[in-house]
């Protein structure tokens, strides 16, 4: 299902490439928190780009890990805590102890920055276990309840997912993450047209020249994670991607506008 007006993020003159927080501005702040999604909407971050889970009780949670432990020093996973459990602990001190407020939120929290035009890529993580029409429908839900279905792209590394996504709307834009070892024989474009979806993502490691070629050929989109030098920027910018997901907004926008100076 190539590109066409009825995914409405797409509709938007978007910036090329987009500069993508990855789970916010994550180099000065705890990620997947307030606190990084401020700082990269203050960075000139185009996306914000987060990763949801459900708790037990069925709420879209914005933590990356299976496990809390890493980013809360407690025990357990999330799917065994209520979204008000969740709520309650520290998210921040493992960072630094200045944001031992930060807190686990519900995505419709981070939502709230749609109304100050910020974009969002939201990841859903999943495994197996995950009942994943459930997790469509709350998805869209949130994206309802807060009339943002326009100014996000929903992704995973669960193409099933995406599909569960896609036969529930086919105005909220979707993406699929490479995963090398599950989809290494099959190309871009076979495996978006596979989930309905109109993006594809994967590592600076997984990008050339026929990975774009293949994309663009069919009116896909092409994000790419893990840029952190200006080496990498460039070579995105030669590559023509049209999204780049970086732990530092900041250092993206100097090193585009450097390269882009140059080449006036």
């Amino acid at each position: 299902m190539p590109i066409t007006k009825r995914h409405r993020l797409w509709d938007a003159q978007l910036p090329q490439p987009l500069i993508i927080a990855h789970r916010g501005c994550s180099e000065q702040a705890p990620e997947n928190t307030m606190a990084a999604f401020r700082k990269a909407v203050a960075a000139g971050a185009d996306m914000i780009e987060l990763d949801v889970r459900e708790s037990s009780d069925h709420r879209l949670m914005v933590i990356h890990d299976k496990r809390i432990r890493r980013t809360t020093l407690e025990r357990g996973e999330v799917r065994s805590y209520t979204a008000a459990e969740l709520r309650r602990l520290d998210n921040g001190s493992w960072f630094a102890p200045a944001f031992a407020h930060e807190r686990i939120i519900r995505l419709s929290e981070a939502l709230q920055l749609t109304r100050k035009g910020m974009l969002f890529n939201i990841e859903i993580k999943t495994d197996v276990k995950t009942d994943v029409d459930g997790v469509a429908a709350a998805l869209l839900a949130d994206l309802e309840k807060e009339g943002c279905g326009h100014r996000v792209i929903v992704t995973s590394f669960n193409h099933k997912v995406i599909k569960a996504v896609n036969q529930r709307t086919d105005t909220v834009a979707t993406g699929i993450l490479f995963n090398p070892l599950r989809n290494f024989r099959r190309s871009p474009a076979q495996l978006i047209a596979h989930a309905h979806a109109q993006a594809f993502i994967c590592s600076k490691y997984q990008i050339n020249a026929d990975v774009v070629a293949d994309a663009h050929r069919s009116g896909y989109k092409i994000f790419v994670f893990g840029i952190a030098t200006v080496r990498d920027v460039k070579r995105m910018l030669k590559l023509d991607v049209d999204g780049l997901i970086a732990n530092d907004p900041r250092f993206v926008r100097a090193a585009l506008e450097e390269l882009l100076a140059l080449a006036e």
